[in-house]
């Protein structure tokens, strides 16, 4: 947390882009993708407190759906790279990223009992324009319930490049973030937490596609006169957390999740013809995780389940908006790993994977026939991973090695969208894919010291 005020990052991705073997590519203000292992958009997998942002709509390439994270809200991140889909599931190929939102008890409230703390965060900056300003209470009473409310405003005017390129007109936009955590220890091992969080960003350009675009090394500018994103994402969860059980497993969370996304295109073509389109996804989620110390070693083991709603609608095209209307994807997994040490300095570790996707929109358009047609199908796969770690030299010189296997289910973005893609491509639907499979490979060196 502290880096992240230190280092005033704007975004999700930006926070990323000190991180070796992670770049990050942002087309304006309001989009933002992290490259981790040469993958991006679908292919990284990002988790808001244990819970997917990933869902079906997600599309190809790099996308702004983590700038809709507001990193100002979160207490850490944790990321994996590499496919870690034994763990994480679907999409987890590049690697997973893991967003800690803050919690009430880690807030400064100064002192124990019954306490209230507040903290403002102000950044402004010159070269974009910009003001960002979050406020932040937290109380905690009797230290068993705690409470935080945040509420974040962003304002981000016209880029000044440099001498070359001067203002970028059209590359401004506004944001709201809210959020709200609360946390009660039922008893010393058991914690139950209710979060709910709420982000609206306003007219967020895609202005290398209008003609405010400011061409430089050769680069074209774009023939739309408007071409701007509303998007607002909520996201309210129950977790139950426990540690230290005197039962089979020691230590657990249940959880139990909404997720609404919406999104709006609004555009105007160089002739001045408008329109509009966009989708609604409603996903609910449940998982439980669980560790256990055997005498086999220890097992981490659990469930989870996602399923989206899918609405999708355009001014144009009746049949189907950017992807298939009246659509539902689920996706269901089981998972087990097995940390053993096999030796006093040697550890290895074994994981493996069931996943179950099922993908079934009702009104999707045919490119060839202009017709609505339906696609559904579905995919079952069993993914494994393995670990060897030496301790070389006292915990500080570490030998690994390792073996991963990650998945991918075609997602209804894969399936059935009709949408404008890159520079004069179009994107159609494309029924009767498979999924992607990766195998990676890893051995190297890992030290320790003191700074």
């Amino acid at each position: 947390e502290e880096t992240i005020q230190e280092r005033s990052y704007r975004t999700i991705p930006q926070v990323l882009r000190n991180i070796p073997g992670v770049l990050v590519q942002e087309t304006a203000h309001g989009q933002g993708s992290p490259y981790i292992r040469g993958f991006t958009g679908f292919r990284n997998l990002l988790l808001i407190d244990g819970v997917r942002l990933n869902n079906s709509v997600f599309r190809e390439g790099p996308n702004q759906y983590w700038n809709t994270v507001d990193a100002l809200a979160l207490e850490r991140i944790e990321v994996v790279r590499g496919p870690s889909s034994v763990l994480y599931g679907s999409d987890s190929i590049g690697g997973t990223v893991n967003a800690m939102t803050s919690s009430p008890f880690s807030f400064d409230v100064g002192g124990a009992g019954t306490a209230i703390g507040s903290e403002l965060y102000y950044r402004v900056s010159s070269s974009e324009e910009s003001h960002i300003a979050r406020l932040e209470t937290a109380a905690i009473f009797e230290d068993s319930l705690g409470v935080l409310l945040g509420v974040t405003g962003k304002h981000f005017g016209d880029l000044q490049g440099g001498r070359d390129i001067g203002t970028q007109p059209n590359t401004g936009y506004d944001e709201w973030d809210a959020d709200l955590k609360l946390e009660s220890f039922l008893d010393a091992d058991t914690r139950l937490v209710f979060a709910y969080q709420k982000v609206r960003q306003n007219d967020v350009p895609r202005t290398h596609r209008t003609v405010f675009a400011v061409p430089f090394e050769g680069t074209s500018i774009g023939t739309d006169l408007k071409r701007d994103l509303d998007q607002e994402r909520e996201l309210a969860y129950a977790q139950l957390h426990g540690e230290d059980l005197d039962a089979f497993f020691d230590r657990y969370t249940l959880s139990l999740s909404w997720h609404a996304q919406e999104e709006l295109r609004d555009r105007i073509r160089g002739n001045g013809n408008r329109d509009k389109q966009g989708f609604d996804v409603g996903t609910l989620g449940l998982f439980g995780h669980f560790s256990s110390p055997t005498s086999l070693g220890r097992l981490t083991y659990g469930f989870d389940y996602y399923r989206d709603d899918v609405d999708s609608f355009s001014s144009t095209e009746p049949i189907q908006g950017p992807v298939g209307d009246d659509a539902t994807y689920d996706l269901f997994g089981l998972f087990l790993q097995d940390e053993l040490a096999v030796a006093e300095r040697l550890d290895l570790t074994l994981g493996a994977r069931f996943q179950h996707a099922v993908a079934d929109a009702d009104s999707v358009l045919d490119p060839a026939l202009g017709v609505p047609i339906a696609i559904e199908d579905d995919w079952s796969t069993v993914v494994g991973s393995a670990r060897l770690l030496y301790d070389l030299i006292d915990e500080r010189v570490n030998l690994f090695a390792g073996l991963s296997q990650g998945f991918r289910a075609p997602n209804l973005s894969d399936l059935t969208r009709f949408d404008s893609a890159r520079t004069d491509e179009f994107e159609i639907p494309a029924p009767g894919l498979d999924p992607e499979h990766s195998l990676t490979y890893e051995a190297g060196v890992k030290t320790r010291g003191a700074h």
